[in-house]
């Protein structure tokens, strides 16, 4: 018991985050995150589900299985000294709470998810069910030590389709979005704030049982997107545009146990919440001829990828977190790709190595380092993430 709440500790201040849990949808995959999140119009996108069901058109056949990825801060590596006093349980009373007191102010986040579990692509159709997790808080209060915690799943089956009229493609997907999030059935908070004293039960196995639950919600929602291919001579160029989350709204119901005059009682409680609608506009260029003319540096950027989205419609009023750069350069016969970007007014980066012997997939592996601004103001709230892609060996 006592390891399991220690682990169930560590993974609460390993998935610590400044602000609330919003209800935006976020199925972003490591590639995009590596290249300042564009994909309104990113050639050779793996997720056209996700991103512009219109990129349906550009994939006539493809079955991709579970390309699994974590997501964490750099809490566990700054702060390593104080957890691990934290959660020795050999360790006194007083040692514990200096080690709290000495963590503060903690932000962190943990994200898994899976981009796809499933997708097939079939001739302009395609269908695939993607998972995310993130669990979320904030470690406050210096003098009397407060962790605010806060946790979701989504799981997203999509189907959609696209077609091409007249030189430009038009993609519509439907999704059903099942958003399960933590909550505390007494209070009906979808947060947990736990004292220094709570903490330390938890620790040390001595806490009384917490009324925690998940509570379902589940709405269908479109995507509607649009890609036309621009004639420059110099290569691939596309535009596009993409409306999310249209009509999305989820509803489900929380369940409360209460004591009232020493009695419990149950009630359910409906709960409501609209998913933002978003819009946004890309551009996109691939195998530029004018580059390659380039003394020197021609053989080095000719076959780059290029790609810009900005965000006309959405939650941020920020320009530079509206708006996403992002370049890919591939090397050794497209094995190895370079990746780099600004997403929220941070320089971003990364790569993906896709190794195949006899055309059998053998070694897939994504990497990113990416910066996320939570706060309305680029600096108010930036968070730093690393994130790692493996996927296993003959899976497509």
């Amino acid at each position: 018991m006592k390891l399991r709440y220690s682990l169930l500790l560590l993974s609460l201040f390993i998935g610590t985050s400044i602000t609330a849990l919003d209800d935006k949808i976020d199925f972003v995959s490591i590639r995009q995150k590596a290249m300042g999140g564009v994909g309104v119009a990113l050639f050779d996108t793996t997720s056209p589900l996700t991103t512009n069901p219109a990129h349906l058109r550009e994939r006539p056949y493809a079955v991709t299985f579970p390309r699994l990825s974590m997501h964490l801060t750099d809490l566990q590596a700054e702060k390593s000294d104080e957890i691990n006093q934290l959660l020795n349980l050999d360790a006194s009373i007083s040692d514990q709470i200096q080690a709290v007191q000495n963590l503060v102010p903690a932000s962190a986040s943990f994200r898994y998810q899976s981009l796809p579990i499933i997708s097939l692509d079939i001739s302009n159709f395609g269908l695939g069910l993607f998972a995310k997790s993130q669990f979320d808080g904030r470690l406050y209060n210096k003098f009397a030590p407060v962790l605010k915690v806060e946790g979701q799943i989504d799981m997203l089956p999509v189907v959609g389709y696209a077609s091409t009229y007249r030189g430009t493609t038009f993609g519509l997907s439907g999704k059903i979005l099942n958003r399960f999030r933590l909550y505390n059935k007494n209070t009906g908070d979808e947060f947990f704030n736990l004292g220094t004293s709570e903490l330390l039960k938890i620790i040390n196995d001595k806490a009384d049982k917490m009324q925690t639950g998940f509570y379902q919600s589940s709405g269908l929602g479109f995507d509607f997107g649009v890609l036309r291919p621009i004639d420059v001579n110099t290569g691939k160029a596309q535009c596009g545009v993409v409306v999310k989350n249209i009509g999305l709204e989820v509803s489900g119901e929380k369940e409360l146990i209460q004591q009232l005059n020493g009695v419990t009682v149950n009630q359910t409680l409906d709960v409501t919440h609209k998913i933002p609608t978003e819009v946004s506009v890309g551009i996109a260029f691939k195998d530029s001829d004018a580059l390659k003319k380039i003394p020197l540096f021609g053989v080095f950027l000719g076959n780059m990828s290029m790609a810009a989205d900005y965000d006309i419609v959405s939650e941020d009023t920020d320009f530079a977190k509206k708006l996403h750069l992002g370049i890919e350069k591939p090397i050794l016969w497209k094995g190895i790709k370079f990746r780099g970007g600004v997403n929220d007014g941070y320089i971003v980066g990364g790569f993906g190595v896709d190794i195949k012997i006899w055309k059998v997939p053998f070694i897939h592996v994504h990497y990113a380092n990416y910066v996320e601004e939570l706060g309305e103001k680029i600096g108010h709230n930036s968070q730093k993430f690393q994130a790692i892609m493996v996927r296993l060996p003959i899976l497509p």
